[in-house]
């Protein structure tokens, strides 16, 4: 899963969206750059902001396999 938050590149703003693919997550910040921010087309840099700005988000499966590991090793102490 992919999330970004405008706000990660130097707007001020609360937007934040998810998707499971970076084609799929970059469809809806164009539509609201040009819904929010009135950018029909993103420049290099803002697009390098953008990209940046991407992170991965686990699924929930990551999570819980990560929580299982924090115990077992917490159990080992």
């Amino acid at each position: 899963m992919k999330k970004f938050a405008c706000r990660d590149t130097g707007m001020d703003c609360p937007f934040e969206t998810s998707a499971e693919s970076e084609e799929e997550l970059m469809q809806k910040i164009s539509a609201h750059a040009k819904e929010a921010h009135g950018l029909d087309v993103i420049d290099d840099a803002m697009m390098h902001k953008v990209k940046e700005a991407i992170q991965d988000e686990p699924s929930e499966e990551q999570e819980a396999e990560e929580d299982s590991e924090d115990s077992e090793a917490k159990a080992e102490q």
